[in-house]
């Protein structure tokens, strides 16, 4: 197969884990099996083991989460390559976007893992120091979003996942806020989302100024296809870009619609999600209805998709 023209990899974010994540995977694929075990020697934890087996409350820890994910999409995308599946592009939802620098051959599999543990590290860290949350909108426009936002304490629009779906990030107290404005102009869908900090906001300033540290001491290539990156949901392949972008993504709105756009625009309208839930793919039908969407969690999907493409 090779390089195929229409498709586009695209890589969840947190919420998208779940607890026997690659257990199939280690089992059937010796590269599973050598990169969960590279990353369990890595992190002083066994990662394998808190994906394949939990507890829940465990895998949703920031921590936990991100580098889980990290590692179970970069291992779906490279058992993809071995049987010969190549994307035209690639991009990924908030922590996706590691995964997907990985897959466009920015950065090595190691480090990813550096930079995983930092970003997971310090956004949890964020969060403990300065308290914050999340919230999901359905159905604002953008004036009513302006509104919402329009708080005494800290409130911005976090991620843009469709045109109807928006996320909203801030203080605690900013996001309560924010809720009860929604509700009064009428919108019946927006409740807050069990977060454990305020993502994708100003109050990840100092979470990003640590990163930059870890970051800046990373040799990033070229990517060898187009990155569309969550900072402005265009393709970049120059690696200093990559890097700068992927550290302001932290404290600003991850364009994933947009992105999704933009990727169509490029006359590619075949979308493979890289992990292990169908979340992107369901935006993506919401985004335009007109995409091909698959999703890859596991050995029986990896059989099937052969077939699909």
């Amino acid at each position: 197969m090779g390089i195929m023209n229409n498709l586009a990899f695209i890589f969840p974010g947190q919420g998208s884990q779940t607890t026997g994540m690659g257990k199939d995977l280690y089992s059937n694929y010796k590269i599973a099996k050598t990169m969960y075990q590279q990353a369990d020697d890595f992190f002083n934890f066994s990662l394998s083991k808190i994906s394949f087996e939990g507890p829940d409350e465990l895998l949703k820890k920031t921590t936990f989460t991100q580098p889980a994910l990290y590692v179970n999409s970069c291992i779906i995308s490279s058992i993809l390559n071995e049987i010969d599946i190549f994307p035209k592009v690639v991009a990924g939802h908030s922590i996706g976007e590691l995964s997907a620098l990985f897959s466009a051959g920015s950065i090595t599999f190691e480090e990813g893992l550096k930079i995983v543990k930092k970003r997971s590290e310090v956004m949890d860290h964020a969060g403990l120091k300065k308290p914050g949350t999340m919230a999901a909108i359905i159905g604002a426009s953008l004036e009513e979003l302006n509104i919402i936002c329009n708080q005494e304490e800290i409130v911005v629009a976090a991620n843009f996942n469709s045109k109807e779906q928006i996320v909203i990030s801030g203080t605690i107290m900013g996001v309560k806020n924010a809720v009860k404005t929604g509700k009064k102009l009428g919108l019946k869908r927006i409740f807050p989302l069990k977060v454990s900090g305020a993502f994708h906001s100003p109050l990840m300033n100092e979470a990003q100024s640590n990163l930059k540290k870890t970051i800046d001491k990373i040799k990033f290539e070229n990517a060898k296809i187009p990155v569309f990156q969550n900072y402005h949901s265009k393709p970049v392949s120059n690696s200093s870009e990559l890097k700068e972008n992927f550290i302001k993504q932290l404290t600003n709105s991850v364009l994933w619609y947009q992105s999704i756009n933009n990727i169509i625009q490029n006359d590619i309208n075949t979308f493979l999600e890289i992990g292990p839930s169908n979340v992107l793919q369901r935006l993506n039908r919401r985004i335009n209805k007109n995409t091909v969407n698959f999703s890859v969690s596991n050995t029986n999907e990896i059989n099937n998709i052969k077939n699909e493409l």
